[in-house]
Formats: structure tokens, sequence, C-alpha cells
């Protein structure tokens, strides 16, 4: 079989106010602002490993976040075990930080599981939707 895809370029979340999301993650994430288009979409580079401006989707191979406005969401999530889930993971290096940090923000966030080789914790975000944060 031919391996037709590179990698993810972004990850569309849909919100419910583009500017106040836009504000959001860049304060509470510490993401950096790549392009808006008038047509309500922003994209957000998630690594800090690039210049404000850039694209880490195209220059590093990490995938961006573009916010989409949105006249009419539900939070993203999904049930497993009867449990909401989150339908997206972060990714960091330093877990207790990231708890800490978010906590900090204000941001409604679980406990942290260890399970060993993996610890995460999920986190509910400005527009209700279900996200997580893993380090391993």
């Amino acid at each position: 079989m031919i391996n037709i895809f590179q990698r993810i370029d972004c990850n569309f979340i849909p919100v419910s106010s583009l500017n106040e999301s836009t504000k959001w993650y860049i304060d509470v994430f510490g993401c950096s602002f790549v392009w808006k288009e008038e047509a309500g979409y922003v994209a957000l580079n998630v690594s800090n490993e690039i210049e404000a401006g850039k694209s880490a989707n195209a220059m590093l191979g990490h995938a961006m976040i573009t916010l989409v406005e949105s006249e009419d969401f539900n939070p993203l999530c999904f049930i497993k075990n009867g449990i909401k889930h989150p339908f997206m993971n972060f990714y960091t290096t330093d877990i207790e930080r990231a708890h800490l940090l978010l906590i900090e923000k204000g941001v409604t966030v679980d406990p942290i599981v260890d399970e060993g080789n993996l610890k995460y914790f999920n986190f509910i975000e400005l527009n209700g939707h279900h996200m997580g944060v893993c380090s391993f």
C-alpha cells in the first residue's frame, strides 16, 4: 500500500468567538499566531520551536491548530466506558508544570493519572471542548 499522507496539517477547532478564542489559546497555552483569514479562521502554532508568523506544519512537520468561528456547535468529545473522552491530546515533556499552569490560568483540569510510562490529564477549554495532555 502506498502511503499518500505525510503528516497531519492542522486540527480544526470550532469556536464561538474567534478573537476571544485566539487570545485564550495564546495567553493560556502559549500558542503563537501564524495567520488570520477574514472568512473566520485563525492558525496557531502549538510548538514554540519556530518564530511567530512562520508555519510549524510546513517548516517542522508539526500539526497546527486552526480555530474556526462557527455559528453552532457542540463541545467536542466522545463517550468511552460511560466517561467523556478528549478528542485531542497535547504532548508535553513536563506534565506537572503544564497541569499547574493550566490550574493557575483558571482552566478546569482533572488530576494527573500516572500509568508508569504514560501520564495524562484531561481539561475543558474555553469553548467547552474536552481535551487532554499526555507525557511519556
